[in-house]
């Protein structure tokens, strides 16, 4: 009977055991995936935050710059800040606007701005307008909207991935003659 229960024993340890590792090993792995899952839903969040953020600016900017081609349009109160070209009427009739060393005939005027849309970009707006006046069908013609980055460029020099100690390439011999 002796026998019997010491390999009962020693089954019950080993097999206690065994579980027990098992258990411990499956925890640790479940709270190593709920933190990356976290850090995860922390990363998604602040991307969402900045892309919303940067749609909204740049929105506004558009809706302002929308304003004052309203008010170039309509020809009252142009703010100071948009430069404003009208056309040279020339002996035949023929109306010409020479703005930034471009030309454009059959226009009345040339209005050329920028609206600010966060520290480092702006949306530049150049615009052709025809006021409607002599018998002219009024209207405008959008030559230019586009997002422009207006901050210095600077380069990451952090990581030297190539210094100029090393004159040349990793792996290639240099052969004097």
């Amino acid at each position: 009977m002796e026998t019997g229960n010491r390999k009962k024993r020693k089954m019950s340890f080993t097999t206690v055991g065994g579980s027990s590792i098992l258990t411990i090993f499956a925890v640790l792995c479940f709270v190593v995936f709920a933190l990356l899952s976290l850090s995860t839903a922390k990363a998604n969040s602040n991307l969402t935050t900045k892309a919303t953020d940067a749609t909204t600016n740049y929105y506004k900017a558009d809706t302002e710059a929308e304003g004052i081609l309203a008010k170039i349009r309509s020809g009252q109160d142009i703010p100071a800040d948009v430069k404003l070209y009208k056309a040279e009427v020339s002996k035949k009739g023929v109306k010409r606007i020479v703005a930034e060393n471009v030309g454009y005939i059959g226009w009345d005027a040339f209005a050329s701005y920028s609206c600010k849309i966060d520290e480092n970009q702006e949306l530049q707006c150049e615009v052709l307008v025809r006021w409607g006046s002599g018998g002219e069908e009024p209207g405008y013609q959008i030559i230019k909207w586009k997002k422009v980055y207006t901050s210095e460029w600077k380069a990451d020099d952090s990581m030297p991935v190539f210094s100029e100690e090393d004159a040349q390439m990793p792996g290639t011999v240099t052969i004097d003659e």
